[in-house]
């Protein structure tokens, strides 16, 4: 009903910024039919600007009853936002594939407070996704804040979790307010270059993890009102070249949360993307230059030999330099505008459907691609493409 509220609010206030504009501030800009149209563009844009800000919703209260289920925690972005949830109060429980060894793990249960619960869970096993749920249930069945007041007439025994005298003291259970979807893998390369086994693995992690995670939770997330988290990506928004198993899942993120978000609507329930860009800082097994380079040549020493004979060894070093070079150059360095964007997804009284930390480059190229012609984007690519690699060499033979 809150909602409801605010979006009438916002209608409102647009529909009056858009009024007193056209009829107020239009009219100085002089007789041209141009400048009345882009004085209408302007006042429209600003009126929806406005309208946004007015009617943004605050932070919830309370975190201290509030548990975040993540996964991927074993390094990188959700090691990070792990630690920052831990550190504001919230109970999290932490999935990593290596639970029991891993250095992420080790970390996280030196580091931070006994709120955070390490929990075993590869997003690809139905079994440990079942035990992974099994312990969040128990240990959200022993676990809440009490407030006391001890006077003549009755106490609360917060060890056993009894109530003497109800009016004296009350037990407030934690529930299950998030869920995390945060693991991924990333394999670069052309298409012949990659294995059918390649492309199953980034689409089982990345997008099958995700869909059995979130079946998992979502019987406890429905009775919370809470939030399901997603992650997606820029290459969510535009498919880049040389990395279309990746942007595969990511456009299956983008329509599943789409779906989920309406579905879930009547229950009260949010479901959030977050499409950072290129983030270089925010994990070791992804956009780290040594982590590329080997990546790559492991998808070309395994591709067939016919394969590999058309497309040349000069080219393979060549697509492998012209790839790298525009990651590391748009990446951000650090990570926190993933983070923030994390929090502000689990926080916010009103989450916004999307968001997208990313710097000014990153930005731009997404927005060229959704509002220009595919056929500018594919030449400006193609172009590119053509200037740093070499030539093929199945095209040189058959001359």
């Amino acid at each position: 009903m809150a909602e409801l509220k605010l979006a009438l609010q916002a209608v409102a206030i647009f529909l009056f910024c858009s009024y007193t504009s056209v009829r107020f501030l239009v009219p100085l800009m002089g007789q041209e039919f141009l400048s009345r149209c882009l004085g209408t563009v302007l006042c429209g844009v600003s009126s929806v600007c406005i309208a946004s800000y007015a009617t943004r919703g605050g932070k919830i209260a309370n975190f201290r009853d509030k548990a975040v289920l993540i996964t991927g925690c074993d390094t990188g972005m959700g090691n990070a936002l792990a630690r920052r949830l831990d550190g504001m109060g919230f109970r999290v429980f932490a999935g990593c594939l290596e639970a029991e060894y891993g250095e992420g793990a080790a970390g996280l249960r030196a580091e931070c407070s006994e709120r955070l619960k390490v929990i075993q869970m590869d997003v690809t096993s139905d079994k440990e996704v079942v035990e992974a749920v099994t312990a969040v249930e128990e240990t959200l069945a022993k676990t809440g804040d009490a407030v006391c007041f001890f006077t003549w007439e009755g106490s609360c025994d917060i060890l056993n979790r009894k109530i003497i005298n109800t009016s004296l003291c009350f037990i407030y259970n934690t529930v299950l307010w998030g869920v995390v979807n945060n693991a991924g893998v990333l394999t670069f390369g052309m298409v012949e270059w990659i294995c059918l086994d390649a492309f199953k693995k980034v689409m089982e992690v990345n997008t099958w993890g995700m869909v059995r995670v979130t079946k998992a939770f979502l019987p406890l997330i429905r009775k919370s009102k809470g939030r399901i988290v997603n992650m997606s990506s820029v290459l969510g928004r535009f498919s880049s070249p040389y990395c279309t198993p990746y942007c595969m899942t990511k456009y299956a993120v983008q329509a599943f949360t789409d779906a989920l978000r309406v579905e879930l609507f009547p229950w009260g329930v949010k479901a959030v993307i977050v499409e950072p860009g290129t983030f270089s800082a925010g994990t070791s097994v992804m956009l780290r230059e040594g982590i590329l380079n080997s990546g790559m040549e492991r998808v070309w020493r395994s591709a067939p030999e016919e394969v590999r004979q058309a497309y040349g060894e000069d080219h393979f070093q060549s697509v492998k330099k012209a790839l790298i070079m525009p990651i590391l150059k748009t990446t951000h360095g650090s990570i926190v505008p993933v983070i923030d964007a994390y929090t502000s997804a689990l926080t916010d009284e009103i989450p916004k459907d999307r968001y997208f930390p990313s710097n000014a480059m990153c930005k731009c190229i997404a927005w060229a691609h959704y509002y220009l012609p595919a056929s500018i984007m594919d030449a400006v690519a193609n172009l590119y493409l053509a200037f740093f690699c070499a030539k093929l060499q199945g095209l040189e033979t058959s001359y």
